[in-house]
């Protein structure tokens, strides 16, 4: 694990064990040198694991035994943008001038509510720091999931453009005017480009991403491999963590088969790749992490696990056997939001319970929210960004979100609320000044939020509607999925920055935008009505029954429950069938057990989605695989089921 690099980056498919990989990793780093592991989100889960309470600041960790002394520490990245932008507003009050037909304070109020979100930025300055001040030699960082890191990738050049924006560079470019700069904000630009040359020189920043051996998975990594690559940053090597070992019966040989592919493919994209054991029991505390540490040589783990040419998945489905238990039907709401860890089918499950929806009770929409769209692959037809019909059923509609052309259509509708800005030199009989291209570039001024934006516009759409009986979410990995909910808050203060920026000049040609301003704020308080009514929406959490998600499973329903959004159960997929193989019986037997632990600790009705031959994908193989959904055990009767 000896290796020269300065800062390390762990990140990949949400569920594909990046916690227990960058610990491992990070320990090995620190019987050299002195070592620093950060958790890039500030959720608890590296603190579950190391079990140990950690915060902002480094916190010393040593485990006696073997004689390894580290640090750690969780990045809490909205109290540090909070401690950022606080330093941006003495910069922005210190040079402000005076936009045009735009006062001082109304600019301050349009961009202050960005300002206050560039989370991601903040959290890149502080790794940056830490390591610019040399008080660490390494520093590891167990990052986010895919979604995550391409919001990541772009925070720097997106705040590049915002500070062109606040800079008036175009127009300061522009001989014929002479325009002179409003404010120099040069200290900020200097950082941008240092945090950009930093994040692509791999003497200093090594990009570790970690994958599972899955169709859909590996759709993820290639996305992010490509953005990686389109930026200069080239990953050090992929980690294909849960990989199936050789001798553990037949069935599970056949679900090793069903790997084979997506590490045959990592392998073409990537020179450095190395395979990780499923381990049914993961590692806790600080000792139980160490022994594991020792025990997972890489290069000995990878030869032991490598495949052989003659590996391949399966060539049918098997026919699932007859639940004992048949499980409840799915509750009679608007909304059914698919989320829970990455890594356990959440987006099969949701695309089956679109299809038997749909043969059912009629027009069902289904639709993906995450960054790296699946359903097109689980559906084996091919979506766009606009709904249309599966092929195959009378009532199924999909679409794969891409907020980034939702924000397209965005920025048109205001050049058309706003068009005479283009053109015009004064309004009112004031001159624009700079104001012009503030009041041209909204969206580019906007918040990070803006994305999840156009989630809570859409599904805000299918609800005033009524065109669809059902709307299917496909939410992204862990706690990301809920992103979009926290969302409301900061883009309910850049919308109260529009109106307090343009409502004095309401008569100037600016009422078409305060209407559209109007519309937006009705439009959350009804999605979130929405959202807090158990009639018109439910949660399903998705996950594998093993020890290592319950913490997770934990996570998000103790945040449905702090935002008082109704759970409706946790589904457990891919649990092994009955099977006359002694080995096979015996993993079995340990899923169920971790299921019934789950169901004790949890408190909500529990459903078991059986492992098929193969990942389903086509309308054949999602409805039979939804027809063996069974209940762990009979639930009382309630009005949701």
């Amino acid at each position: 694990m000896k290796d020269g690099q300065l800062l390390h980056f762990f990140c990949g498919k949400g569920g594909s064990s990046k916690t227990l990989l960058s610990s491992a990793f990070a320990l090995g780093a620190a019987a050299e040198q002195k070592c620093l592991l950060v958790s890039w989100e500030s959720r608890g889960s590296l603190s579950e694991l190391l079990q140990v309470k950690l915060s902002q600041q480094p916190k010393k960790l040593e485990i006696k035994k073997g004689g390894v002394v580290f640090y750690a520490a969780e990045c809490d990245r909205t109290k540090l943008a909070e401690k950022w932008g606080s330093s941006w507003k003495v910069s922005l009050e210190k040079h402000m001038a005076k936009a045009g037909v735009l006062t001082k304070d109304e600019v301050l109020k349009l961009v202050t509510p960005t300002i206050e979100s560039l989370k991601d930025v903040a959290g890149l300055l502080w790794l940056w720091e830490l390591l610019s001040n040399q008080r660490f030699e390494k520093v590891v960082v167990d990052g986010p999931s895919v979604g995550s890191v391409l919001r990541l990738l772009g925070a720097v050049p997106r705040l590049r453009t915002y500070l062109s924006l606040l800079r008036n560079e175009k127009a300061s470019k522009a001989s014929k005017t002479g325009v002179k700069q409003p404010f120099p904000l040069g200290e900020w630009v200097e950082l941008c480009e240092k945090l950009s040359a930093w994040m692509k020189d791999p003497e200093h920043f090594a990009w570790h991403v970690v994958a599972l051996a899955e169709p859909l998975a590996e759709a993820q990594t290639k996305t992010l491999l490509t953005e990686l690559k389109s930026q200069g940053m080239v990953p050090a090597e992929i980690l294909v963590a849960q990989v199936e070992a050789k001798d553990e019966g037949p069935v599970v040989f056949a679900r090793r088969g069903l790997q084979a592919p997506s590490v045959r493919k990592y392998g073409s994209w990537c020179s450095q790749v190395s395979l990780v054991k499923r381990r049914m029991q993961a590692p806790t505390g600080l000792e139980e992490l160490l022994a594991f540490m020792k025990s997972w040589e890489k290069a000995s783990e990878t030869k032991a696990l490598a495949f052989a040419a003659h590996e391949g998945p399966p060539p049918l489905v098997k026919t699932p056997s007859m639940p004992d238990i048949a499980a409840p039907p799915l509750p009679p709401t608007r909304f059914l939001f698919f989320g829970g860890p990455g890594g356990g089918g959440k987006s099969t499950c949701a695309v089956a319970a679109a299809v038997a929806l749909t043969e059912k009770e009629g027009p069902v929409l289904l639709l993906s929210t995450d960054a790296v769209h699946s359903l097109s692959d689980v559906l084996q037809n091919r979506l766009m960004e606009a709904e249309s019909q599966v092929r195959g059923t009378k009532g199924l509609y999909a679409r794969e979100l891409d907020a980034q052309v939702w924000l397209n259509g965005l920025k048109k509708r205001l050049r058309e609320k706003l068009s005479w800005a283009w053109t015009a030199d004064a309004v009112g009989g004031v001159d624009l000044g700079w104001a012009k291209e503030l009041i041209k570039n909204l969206v580019e001024l906007g918040p990070p939020e803006l994305e999840d934006f156009a989630i809570i516009q859409v599904l805000t759409d299918a609800l005033i509607q009524e065109r669809f009986k059902r709307v299917v979410v496909d939410l992204p990995d862990d706690l990301t999925a809920f992103r979009f909910l926290d969302a409301i808050g900061p883009l309910r203060l850049w919308l109260q920055g529009l109106r307090g920026a343009f409502s004095k000049n309401r008569n100037k040609g600016f009422s078409g935008l305060l209407e559209e301003v109007a519309s937006w704020e009705q439009r959350l308080v009804r999605f979130e009505a929405a959202l807090s009514n158990p009639a018109e929406s439910r949660f399903i959490l998705v996950g594998r029954a093993e020890a290592s998600v319950v913490p997770a499973f934990q996570r998000s329903i103790a945040f449905l429950k702090t935002h008082k959004l109704p759970l409706e159960r946790v589904i457990l997929n891919r649990v092994l069938p009955k099977s006359t193989c002694a080995l096979t019986e015996e993993r079995r037997g340990q899923e169920l057990e971790v299921a019934k632990l789950m169901e004790k600790k949890l408190h909500v009705p529990l459903t078991v989605a059986p492992a098929l031959g193969r990942f389903p994908a086509g309308l054949r193989e999602l409805k039979a695989f939804r027809t063996a959904w069974y209940a762990l055990s009979i639930a009382p009767r309630s009005k949701a089921a």
